[in-house]
């Protein structure tokens, strides 16, 4: 295992970090709101496994962009790893897959662009 699993300690450098890997893990057994780290591998066009309990912004389109698996379940993550291990050209197609969701989803201008209509709905709402 030590072979195909390293235990990365504190760095600043994340981005080199995330370019290292074939695939980013988020076993996340409680809710988390935004799942910055499955965000982030997103955008480095990693495919992500991840619990159910991610938030719903990070969630994976299962099958497409990464796989999801349910909150406790060591065997269904296992598989999930082990699937996306196995299969390089899978891992290549989720990671693009991935990156391109991140492009149309998380880049500021379109968050920009989100924001301003929302903020429009809201504002035309007091006159």
């Amino acid at each position: 295992m030590r072979e195909r699993v390293v235990v990365q300690d504190y760095t600043k450098d994340v981005w080199s970090a995330y370019a290292a890997l074939d695939i980013v893990c988020v076993p996340s057994v409680e809710p988390e709101p935004f799942a910055l780290v499955a965000i982030e591998a997103m955008a480095m066009g990693k495919p992500v496994v991840a619990g159910i309990e991610v938030g719903r912004a990070a969630r994976n389109r299962d099958g497409v962009t990464g796989i999801t698996f349910a909150p406790r379940d060591p065997e269904a993550l296992a598989t999930a790893i082990g699937t996306l291990l196995a299969d390089g050209n899978l891992r290549r197609c989720m990671g693009e897959a991935d990156r391109k969701r991140d492009e149309a989803e998380f880049l500021l201008q379109y968050m920009y662009h989100r924001f301003a209509a929302i903020w429009t709905e809201i504002t035309s709402k007091w006159h």
